[in-house]
């Protein structure tokens, strides 16, 4: 289409030659103005909407004929517009409440909702019990806003059809019961009947994830901190604790971060270095980040760096100090940093190019090998691997011993890397051993690395999670790091990838072709260890 300005137009698609005319419509007449409510553009449909109403009850006989449409679409309309056509359209579409079909029960909800506001409990109590979680939806829409004194047995009763599962089920009723959470939650326990949080059923720990009222924040602290449940179960209500604003859930958080199970320790010490720049500033100003949070620091090397820079400098001094740099990977990563910000001259890192590729970390030489090798040094032919014998069961020994520190399959393994689960789905033979020999020729979205320069010398090099005040990393080691947005100097996108290829994997076409029939078998063939 050629449409490089973005209008948003709808363009119509039809066959070469095809001869296609716009309908008469005549809106002068009532069949006109209903061929116009059928109409798929909206303003010619709004004509038709706009006369008919107009009319009010006149119209009613027509516009209800078209209920007995199978289309669904345009019954829909006749709803909205019968609820239009004073108190007789009202009597109809109140009929619709019982309607066959779930969508045009919702509809009729909502056009009465606007319609007839005085009614809108009643209409909720009829449709509270539905069959339909959809239809339940709406009605938990319909009661925001209402005293929770006149709504509240209403949404009990949508409580019960809560399966602890529908994502959209609960937002309705959180918007249900917006501005109310607080004064529920007494409500909700009593209606569940549990007394203890480890025993609480999923429909009670979500609603109380969703609702996060302040009153809840010893009930999410021991769920958090409980050894009874699932790892999922105790990372949502850590979730939920950090979005209770209150002091007590700050100090909840950090009685979890100091004497909480070892694998809710990092997530809870990423909440307090999140919320200390927020919410629980007032409650945090005495926290500090623990060490394990922050990259080692290297003052040392910000002079050393500063020297290689600076262009006033003798290149003597300069190319001493690029050299001490080399000599330390913090330091190599530095000088990667300046390549890549186009700030080492050509001469500097021709001369500490062997130094710089006498690196020993398969993870890192990529990243080296990328800006001080003058070329792809990958030796591999992708046809030729394509044509060789595949052991499937070498592939898959060879994937989990060198590849599932960066990749996850299954339940097994890290996400610094894509997920490769279903990867068979997304290549075919050949292009998933492009992927694997010229990892850096397409990078997937949200895995482009970045060098994270702190203002103590320190290093990051990893996939940047968040931005903000709180910056989080996750380094090539599967390390996490929360860094507070003022101690860093500098944030560096990479073009290149943080899967190493295969050279530097130590893996020969054979591996390569071994792996990428592991990779193309069903999915069970990956869960299956």
């Amino acid at each position: 289409m050629h449409d490089k300005d973005g209008y948003g137009r709808i363009y119509r698609i039809a066959p070469k030659n095809a001869a296609l005319t716009s309908p008469t419509i005549d809106i002068d007449n009532i069949e006109g103005q209903i061929q116009a409510l059928l109409n798929p553009a909206i303003n010619v449909r709004n004509q038709g909407f706009e006369r008919l109403k107009a009319q009010g009850e006149n119209a009613l006989p027509k516009v209800k004929e078209i209920l007995s449409s199978e289309n669904p679409y345009h019954r829909a309309r006749a709803v909205w517009l019968l609820s239009q056509l004073g108190g007789s359209g009202i009597e109809e579409v109140e009929t619709l409440l019982n309607d066959a079909d779930p969508n045009i029960r919702i509809t009729a909800l909502r056009a009465l909702r606007q319609a007839n506001p005085k009614k809108v409990m009643d209409y909720a109590q009829q449709l509270a019990q539905d069959n339909s979680p959809a239809v339940r939806r709406a009605v938990a829409i319909a009661l925001k806003g209402v005293p929770l004194e006149e709504s509240k047995s209403i949404i009990l009763s949508l409580v019960d059809g809560f399966d602890g599962k529908d994502t959209w089920y609960l937002a309705a009723l959180g918007i249900a019961l917006e501005g109310n959470e607080e004064a529920f939650y007494p409500l909700l326990l009593k209606h569940f009947e549990t007394k203890e949080p480890e025993n609480w059923s999923s429909p009670l720990a979500a609603l109380v994830w969703e609702l996060h009222p302040p009153s809840s924040v010893k009930a999410l602290q021991t769920r958090a901190a409980s050894k009874k449940l699932a790892a999922e179960e105790r990372e949502k209500a850590m979730v939920a604790l950090a979005f209770v604003p209150t002091g007590a859930a700050a100090d909840a958080m950090r009685q979890l971060a100091k004497d909480g199970p070892y694998n809710i320790v990092s997530l809870a010490q990423y909440w307090l270095q999140f919320r200390k720049t927020n919410d629980w500033r007032a409650y945090l100003e005495d926290w500090q980040s623990p060490d394990t949070q922050l990259p080692e620091a290297h003052p040392e090397m910000l002079e050393l760096r500063e020297k290689v820079a600076n262009e006033k400098l003798g290149m003597g001094q300069r190319l001493i100090a690029a050299s001490e740099l080399a000599n330390d990977k913090a330091g190599k990563l530095h000088l990667v940093h300046l390549a890549a910000t186009k700030s080492l001259p050509d001469t500097i890192a021709h001369q500490v190019r062997d130094q710089m590729m006498n690196e020993e970390d398969r993870y890192v030489k990529p990243l080296i090998a990328h800006y001080f090798e003058s070329s792809d040094p990958s030796p591999f032919n992708v046809e030729a691997i394509a044509d060789l014998p595949v052991n499937v069961e070498k592939g898959r020994t060879l994937m989990y011993s060198n590849c599932l520190s960066c990749h996850k399959m299954g339940d097994l393994g890290s996400e610094v890397g894509p997920i490769l689960t279903n990867i068979r789905t997304k290549y075919d033979k050949l292009g998933m051993i492009e992927a694997i020999v010229h990892p850096a020729a397409g990078i997937a979205f949200g895995s482009e690395p970045h060098l994270i320069t702190m203002k103590n010398g320190g290093i990051l090099y990893g996939l940047l999670l968040s931005d903000g005040p709180v910056v989080t990393v996750l380094d090539i080691y599967s390390q996490r790091y929360m860094v507070e947005a003022s101690q860093i100097q500098s944030k560096q996108l990479l073009r290149t990838s943080l899967m190493p290829s295969p050279e530097h994997l130590q893996l020969g076409e054979q591996e390569v072709a071994d792996i990428t029939g592991f990779l193309l078998q069903h999915d069970n063939a990956l869960t299956s260890r």
